[in-house]
């Protein structure tokens, strides 16, 4: 029998959020101060869009990207 992927359920994706914020968090202070008026603006929509947004799906997607490019920016920072 042929299965078809999973839609993962609002339960899951609210968890995975979670872990993403909790993630964003283990960003100090200092580390945002560095960065541009620009990509603190993002933090913050990216933040609000985890916490608050419709769209449970895409608010998790964008946090996993945002979470993503800080992690490039602090190697990178060194």
């Amino acid at each position: 029998m042929e299965t078809f992927p999973q839609q993962p359920s609002p339960e899951n994706i609210e968890t995975e959020i979670a872990r993403l914020l909790e993630n964003l968090d283990d960003y100090d202070g200092e580390f945002f101060k560095k960065l541009s008026p620009e990509l603190q603006d993002a933090w913050y929509d990216a933040e609000m869009e985890a916490e608050v947004g419709k769209d449970r799906v895409k608010a998790k997607e964008e946090l996993e990207k945002f979470l993503k490019f800080l992690e490039e920016q602090k190697k990178a920072a060194g």
